[in-house]
């Protein structure tokens, strides 16, 4: 059941019992992160959402905080993504009532004390550092520069470190006043609670919260598609070559994208996946290829991860787009596509066992989906997809000259990648 309420302030609030679980997870998400913001504002979200633990009026510590959530037996921590920030709390449902009075205290009530923020500012160019020194995760974000340039979701973690390197403490406390208010927010709340008492805890603890405004998200230019960079390749000093390979997709309001999750899980998503089955254990090109698909609001990408030895990068890129190639023409035989569905619906079934995962799962689509959707709901769609439709799909996404490629490793000037996805390459030095 998705049944949210409005409270007087603006703020959604969304309760879910879960009848199995003796925990509780409360949170709160925001319609705010890296997809919405300019170079000039590139990672003020994810500042403001380390700086929620750092202390406010009643609790001015780090440890004050995390402390007494600790002796409750919980955890509380937060997260950054393209299009949503969270903070949350976990915990034994006893503990519930204080549980939400420490998370609405964070959000409502942080200092942002100058020197809280001069030390996290350090914290956060080390957290940069770190995703652009692991090959594997620098790939997949070059992939979506290549996809993205010029927006938000194509830019990295680590892009124009200036701005958190120069932000003051007044400019997190304006942008948090502004962009992490009730009218962008949900609080969502999954476990063993009662729906009626959590809502009037709700409505005690955040009867004040601050009204802020609706976040704008900035729109894709894809009039400028035929010109991208289709190729970048970062040279290291590395044992393999790491490659992400991707192309456009669907938005989440697309009524294919439940097609395009089962195409994602024929072609990647298992040890019985096309890709696996052929480059992994027909040609013993890599340890490990997988795919993975994200969606926005506009658009979406699809994408596979593999590395390899620089002497078999070639082979292992053309295999992978053989395959992607081959969906288009031969759709799943019938044990491939229930093979998929059954996995697609078993991760998102298992993952519910979390309370976690279910105060996530509502958050999302209350801050980012037009049509609300149960789980069963989504299970149906899935099980309306026919092999046509994932073939259909794969027409749609793997046409012309979709494929974008990343590359980072030993990568030699001479090397097939350039053969293999075409013009607009581009050279990164990299620097560590």
């Amino acid at each position: 059941m998705f049944d949210i309420q409005t409270l007087d302030n603006g703020l959604r609030a969304v309760i879910t019992p879960v009848a199995h679980t003796r925990a509780v997870t409360i949170q709160l998400a925001v319609g705010i992160g890296f997809g919405y913001e300019s170079e000039r504002t590139h990672g003020l979200a994810h500042f403001v959402e380390h700086m929620l633990f750092k202390g406010t009026e009643s609790r001015p510590t780090f440890s004050d905080i995390t402390g007494l959530i600790e002796s409750l037996g919980g955890s509380i921590n937060g997260a950054t993504d393209k299009e949503m920030t969270f903070v949350f709390v976990r915990c034994p449902s006893v503990h519930f009532e204080t549980a939400l009075e420490i998370l609405s205290d964070v959000v409502q009530n942080s200092r942002f004390d100058p020197e809280e923020v001069e030390r996290e500012r350090r914290v956060l160019i080390e957290e940069a550092t770190m995703s652009h020194d692991t090959p594997d995760e620098w790939a997949m974000q070059l992939l979506e520069q290549l996809l993205w340039p010029g927006h938000g979701l194509g830019r990295p973690i680590s892009d124009n470190l200036d701005v958190t390197r120069n932000t003051t403490p007044d400019t997190l406390r304006s942008y948090a006043a502004r962009n992490f208010g009730a009218a962008n927010a949900v609080v969502s709340i999954a476990g063993a609670v009662e729906r009626e008492r959590a809502l009037e805890s709700i409505e005690t603890r955040f009867h004040g919260y601050r009204s802020g405004e609706r976040a704008e998200w900035p729109k894709v230019d894809s009039s400028n598609r035929r010109l991208e960079s289709r190729l970048t390749i970062e040279e290291r000093d590395v044992m393999q070559v790491n490659v992400a390979l991707g192309t456009h997709s669907l938005s989440r309001t697309d009524p294919d994208r439940y097609a395009l999750e089962l195409l994602n899980a024929v072609l990647g998503e298992g040890m019985c996946s096309r890709l696996f089955a052929e480059i992994r254990e027909r040609r013993a090109l890599t340890y490990d290829v997988f795919s993975y698909t994200s969606q926005n609001r506009e658009d979406g990408s699809i994408a596979i991860f593999a590395n390899t030895n620089p002497e078999n990068v070639g082979a292992m890129t053309g295999a992978i787009i053989e395959e992607c190639e081959r969906l288009k023409t031969q759709p799943p035989s019938d044990w491939e596509l229930e093979r998929a569905r059954e996995y697609v619906k078993g991760g998102l079934i298992l993952g519910l066992e979390e309370s976690h995962n279910v105060a996530s799962w509502y958050a999302r689509e209350e801050l980012l989906e037009s049509e609300r959707m149960t789980v069963d709901a989504v299970i149906r769609r899935l099980n309306s997809v026919t092999a046509d439709d994932v073939s259909r799909v794969a027409q749609r996404i793997f046409t012309g000259d979709w494929a974008r490629l990343a590359a980072v490793g030993p990568v030699e000037d001479d090397n097939p990648l350039t053969q293999i996805v075409g013009s607009g390459y581009t050279s990164l030095e990299y620097v560590s």
